[in-house]
């Protein structure tokens, strides 16, 4: 009986502690982001609501395609700031096949959306956002603050965590992510 209930205490601590989060689909409905891919698939993990503090915009490592904050350096975060998770609209994919290029991340369209995301919550939040990403989340960043549009000012701040430069061909660093 004592195991039941240690148990049952574990499950539902486990279940409380969880972080909340509202899912905000973000509609894309021009042409410059292809429309065909849906909306751009978000996650708010709101704060401790303090106004003075920043948002965050992440974006994920991997595929990039996904927006749950565990094993990621942001998870430690959740609470304290207000989090967005930004999914890629397509796979971000880097290896041998693409010569160590992430062309996806660098898809004008999908480059667009990231944009839109920046604008949508910029309005919404009403706070400064600083961009992070992990990865080739990292890439994403750079491919987002590229280009002539001065998108670089739009955040309050970068976060580049492990990011995803080069791959190794016959033990040497390739670096092969336009900066």
């Amino acid at each position: 009986m004592k195991r039941f209930f240690l148990a049952f205490v574990f499950v539902v601590y486990s279940v409380s502690a969880s972080a909340k989060f509202q899912s905000i689909d973000v509609p894309c409905a021009v042409k410059e982001c292809n429309p065909e891919w849906g909306p751009t698939v978000t996650r708010l993990y709101k704060g401790d609501g303090d106004k003075k503090k920043p948002a965050i915009m992440w974006y994920s490592g991997g595929a990039s395609t996904f927006t749950n904050p565990e094993h990621s350096p942001i998870s430690e975060l959740i609470g304290e700031f207000d989090i967005i998770m930004v999914a890629s609209p397509i796979p971000v994919i880097s290896d041998r096949s693409t010569n160590g290029l992430s062309p996806n991340a660098y898809d004008e369209r999908a480059v667009y959306r990231m944009k839109q995301v920046t604008d949508h919550y910029i309005k919404s939040l009403n706070k400064p956002i600083w961009l992070g990403g992990i990865s080739s989340g990292g890439v994403r960043m750079i491919a987002v603050l590229s280009g002539k549009d001065r998108q670089s000012d739009k955040y309050a701040g970068l976060i580049f965590a492990s990011t995803y430069v080069s791959m190794l061909q016959n033990g040497t660093p390739q670096y092969n992510i336009p900066v």
